[in-house]
């Protein structure tokens, strides 16, 4: 069974610190575009910026036991929630987590990657 792994105060979900993911933590900024960007008849683009750099923060796992899992998916069980990363206070959401594999046996979850997405 996977060790319950350290748990790291730069990486806090509604005031509680994320488990320390197993590799880097990969950072993504992405624009929010309004309905109506698109190419026009012509293949003009028309971009209506509603927000620039929308973060979003994927931390992965290989190997995560289940009372970490459990203490994850708990982290993340509202709709949205609070988080600080690194001194960076934001509300944000869960989207898209994945999880390949789950032993019977001992009850370890294999491939996790954990996906937050700035509000």
């Amino acid at each position: 069974m996977a060790a319950d792994r350290k748990r790291l105060d730069t990486l806090l979900i509604g005031g509680k610190p994320l488990p320390c993911p197993d590799e880097n933590v990969t950072i993504s900024e992405n624009d929010l575009d309004s309905d109506d960007t698109g190419r026009d008849e012509g293949g003009y683009m028309h971009r209506l910026r509603l927000r620039p750099a929308v973060k979003t923060w994927e931390f992965p796992y290989r190997f995560l036991s289940a009372a970490d899992y459990d203490y994850i998916r708990s982290l993340i069980s509202d709709p949205t929630f609070e988080v600080n990363f690194w001194g960076v206070n934001t509300t944000a959401y869960c989207s898209n987590n994945t999880v390949t594999l789950r032993n019977a046996v001992t009850g370890d979850y294999q491939d996790f990657t954990l996906k937050i997405i700035e509000c």
